[in-house]
């Protein structure tokens, strides 16, 4: 899968819809990345790289993963622990 970017400022994938086979691209709402197909429309949310993932709650919110490692590592381990959220606890695990 090789990524390029058009003219418009889009990444483009060299990938086809399995759907329609026609070309997808990466696009972005807000935070939020899709691959995105022309005939189709969105085919799936993509998931952030885990230091782009914020908090949504607590000492960090709003604060990414990444800048929590850089400031207070030690808050990330006791999350790993002490949260109930396996989501979270899944993207804390990653860049730990």
């Amino acid at each position: 899968m090789k990524i390029m970017t058009n003219p418009v400022e889009e990444e483009y994938i060299e990938t086809n819809c399995d759907k329609c086979s026609s070309r997808q691209y990466l696009k972005q709402r807000g935070k939020h990345i899709g691959l995105y197909c022309d005939e189709c429309g969105w085919k799936k949310w993509m998931r952030q790289k885990p230091e782009k993932f914020e908090m949504p709650f607590g000492k960090y919110r709003l604060k990414t993963l990444g800048w929590i490692k850089e400031e207070d590592p030690e808050y990330l381990e006791w999350a790993v622990i002490g949260l109930d959220s396996e989501n979270i606890k899944s993207r804390i695990r990653e860049i730990l």
